[in-house]
């Protein structure tokens, strides 16, 4: 990176966003009277892509910034699938035919944090629902601490065949000052036990920026990260925002690089993965050359923050009750949204409970 880039926005602590429109365009003279026209008017043969967010995890990772709940009860869970569940009803209601489906995203939240039951049957209303394909994929995003045999069972089960784990850093001392405890051993048998249920793509987080984080760390990070060998690998820098997500005020700011070290490790990383055949594509994952996720030809879908088609995105209800008055009652949950031609097309979102930050730092 160019030293006077560095120098004049190094320092800025700005959310990295990765979807267009951003969320202050957003407003109520978009909502979901104007989604069920947008739904009605999809071409039968177009084809969209998914989007399904689980807002619940079982612990707060400090630098988080996603839209999450965090819960020891299944019954929070349970109620928020119910509601997902019929919001996947009323958007396949407004269509006039079953909308073909290319890809699938799980995001969150940790969406394994399901039942393997519940996962399995939220697929089958899916492919209920709308028309899915071979060539269909299915992805979702999973913290490998709290993946159990079972759940990934069912994932390959349900057709995912492709995962995005959560690694960051396997540093003990950056792990503790983000409240994230994760070992390598854990970390491998989430692999293991996803490639032998069938999930052939793998894809692993790293962040950089960290507290206590150095480009050692980082380095030795990414090595070990290689040697379980992910097909994918997606590098993001820590978003430093306490104003907008509260419980990182529990992060030192101490602790934290300035933009000179947050390039270097940054830098550091990408030298590293790129030394082991793995060489960026834009705008931040790297992969072998010529390996499309999946095994097949094709791109990545972003994961939208957003329901999106051609004509522009919404935002679902915020508050998990407005939700649920909205499902209750046969409605759309969109509440808010933007109107004008958007980054991924027909991209379609359901229950995205409240807006993810764009720098989706999750998993």
């Amino acid at each position: 990176m160019q030293p006077a880039l560095v120098a004049k926005y190094g320092e800025a602590r700005l959310p990295r966003y990765t979807s267009y429109p951003t969320a202050p365009r957003f407003s109520t003279a978009v909502s979901a009277g104007t989604y069920g026209d947008w739904l009605a008017a999809i071409a039968p043969e177009q084809k969209a892509s998914l989007y399904l967010h689980i807002p619940f995890c079982r612990s707060m990772c400090w630098y988080c910034g996603c839209h999450t709940t965090i819960t020891q009860r299944d019954q929070p869970i349970l109620d928020y699938l119910d509601m997902l569940r019929e919001e996947v009803r009323l958007v396949s209601a407004k269509t006039r035919a079953p909308i073909s489906i290319d890809h699938v995203h799980f995001g969150g939240g940790t969406p394994t944090v399901m039942q393997p039951a519940e996962f399995r049957a939220l697929v089958a209303l899916l492919r209920e629902r709308f028309e899915f394909a071979s060539t269909t994929e299915i992805a979702v995003e999973i913290d490998p601490r709290t993946l159990e045999p079972e759940m990934a069972t069912a994932l390959g089960e349900a057709g995912v065949r492709r995962a995005s784990l959560g690694v960051q850093s396997f540093d003990p001392v950056v792990q503790k000052a983000i409240n994230r405890i994760q070992s390598e051993k854990q970390t491998m048998e989430a692999v293991s036990r996803l490639r032998q249920s069938g999930v052939g793509s793998i894809n692993f987080d790293l962040i950089y920026g960290l507290p206590h984080q150095t480009v050692e760390s980082c380095i030795a990070t990414a090595e070990a990260a290689i040697r379980m060998g992910p097909e994918r690998f997606a590098v993001f820098g820590y978003a430093h925002i306490p104003s907008f997500k509260k419980h990182q005020k529990l992060i030192d700011e101490h602790a934290l690089a300035g933009a000179e070290g947050r390039v270097a490790q940054a830098e550091a990383i990408a030298a590293t993965l790129v030394a082991a055949g793995l060489p960026p594509h834009r705008p931040r994952p790297f992969r072998p050359p010529g390996r499309r996720p999946g095994g097949r030809a094709g791109k990545r879908p972003t994961a939208p923050q957003f329901p999106g088609l051609h004509d522009g995105c919404l935002r679902n209800a915020h508050r998990l009750r407005r939700l649920g008055d909205r499902t209750d009652e046969g409605r759309l949950c969109a509440e808010r949204g933007t109107a004008g031609p958007v980054r991924s097309a027909h991209s379609l979102a359901s229950a995205c409970n409240g807006e993810r930050l764009p720098h989706d730092t999750g998993g």
